[in-house]
């Protein structure tokens, strides 16, 4: 595979994200009827056990991950032309990661929580393990290199139709075992992704003419440039989630759940932003031979910006009426909190046209120092601001968190890349990109 360096218009960039954006409406209306499904489901208590469970086994699907999301266009540039070898040895490292790492780690935390005698979080830890595997077998990054987001869009609308159908359909058995709920995720999920892997093997693997596999060490190169990626997404993640296991040691389950509303409806906000940065990824990484880089980069930092204004205006109004009336009964702690993070969406709106471009340029170490910096910051925060504030708090704690995020991932860019006349470009890249 190359990824080659045709001057793209911004025209064609915005065409592009809308692909994005359009093919993931249908996406964004699937998750917010499963959101608003077991809202209404669930008592605040069961989802506040849903809530625990999901925030600590979700940090590990971004190890899962390897970092892949960030570096996989850059990693395929690479080797041109081993596309295939790459994917495979991608998959095989992420189902050890799932089986060797993340499993034994699931099975010690789950224990932990059912002798505190919380065996509802125990058992829903032990079944997040189907999300993790599920999580090895996805080729989404091969999409996004290739610039093709409709195969990705649709396989993911795919999945999420098919979970909410299951859900509608066993309402009562997801009522009385909330285990079930990640199992179902999924099956759904692992159904589209079935069907992008069909999709690379028939249309991007048979565009590659075949070539000598690369060296060995492109497995040890992936697993370092990864490790550091996929850590640093680790600690990004676990800032925005893991305030609700926090949160569960100083306010009641009803209050937990609460504010897990509102902080997975960010969560899921950040979706948008992530169709940004995908939209844009490739011909930036494309450009950075070209001296091009900042130019695009600009592109891309005020399409980012605008889409965070709009997305924390939406927040600041409609967040709150929006889970009330999906979960139809009033929710007065949302009130307090959605205003917090209508700033935060905008805060993360502008880190994200720097921080996510620091793997893409082989600024591993850089990235990792700077999601270390916003997690001491973040947890520093929730320390001191929970116990006094409760959910106000943790809310107050992510806006300063994503403040010194977007502030310090600005600083790194700038420092690292702008005021130097080369740009972090292996000999291998710049012949994909030529």
């Amino acid at each position: 595979m190359q990824i080659k360096h045709n001057p793209v218009p911004f025209v064609t960039l915005l065409k592009r994200l809308a692909g994005y954006l359009s093919g993931d409406s249908l996406n964004y209306l699937l998750g917010f009827a499963i959101y608003a499904w077991l809202v209404r489901s669930l008592s605040n208590e069961q989802y506040g056990y849903l809530s625990v469970a999901t925030s600590i086994y979700q940090p590990l699907l971004v190890v899962v991950a390897l970092g892949l999301d960030l570096i996989g266009p850059r990693v395929l540039a690479e080797h041109p032309g081993n596309l295939a070898y790459v994917v495979g040895r991608v998959q095989a490292l992420r189902v050890k990661f799932a089986i060797l790492i993340c499993l034994p780690v699931l099975v010690v935390i789950a224990f932990g929580y059912l002798h505190r005698g919380q065996p509802q979080v125990a058992v829903v830890l032990t079944a997040g393990f189907c999300m993790v595997l599920a999580r090895a077998f996805d080729v989404g990054y091969v999409a996004i290199a290739l610039a093709k987001p409709k195969p990705l869009v649709y396989s993911r609308a795919l999945g999420l139709l098919a979970y909410l159908v299951v859900l509608l359909a066993l309402r009562g058995i997801i009522a009385r075992y909330i285990w079930a709920i990640p199992v179902l995720n999924a099956a759904g999920v692992m159904a589209g992704r079935l069907l992008l892997m069909r999709w690379v093997r028939m249309q991007a693997f048979a565009s590659v003419a075949s070539s000598s596999q690369p060296p060995k060490l492109v497995t040890w190169r992936l697993l370092l440039s990864g490790a550091r990626t996929g850590i640093g997404q680790l600690i990004l993640f676990s800032c925005q989630t893991l305030d609700v296991v926090l949160l569960n040691r100083y306010v009641d389950a009803g209050a937990v759940g609460q504010y897990a509303m509102v902080s997975r409806l960010y969560i899921f906000g950040t979706a948008v932003l992530t169709c940004v940065l995908n939209a844009f990824l490739p011909e930036l990484i494309a450009s950075v031979s070209h001296r091009r880089f900042w130019h695009r980069q600009y592109r891309f930092t005020i399409t980012s910006a605008v889409v965070g204004l709009l997305g924390a205006v939406a927040f600041y109004f409609l967040g709150a009426p929006l889970a009330e009336f999906f979960g139809g009964r009033s929710l007065h702690l949302l009130h307090l909190i959605t205003p917090v993070y209508a700033l935060v969406f905008l805060a993360m709106s502008i880190a994200n046209a720097f921080i996510s471009l620091l793997p893409s340029l082989q600024l591993e170490t850089e990235y990792l120092r700077c999601v270390l910096l916003v997690g001491f910051v973040v947890f520093g925060s929730d320390l001191v601001l929970i116990p006094r504030l409760g959910v106000a708090g943790a809310a107050w704690g992510q806006l300063l968190g994503t403040v010194v995020l977007a502030a310090y991932s600005v600083y790194l860019v700038r420092e690292r890349v702008m005021r130097k006349d080369a740009f972090p470009l292996t000999d291998a890249q710049a012949v994909a990109s030529a």
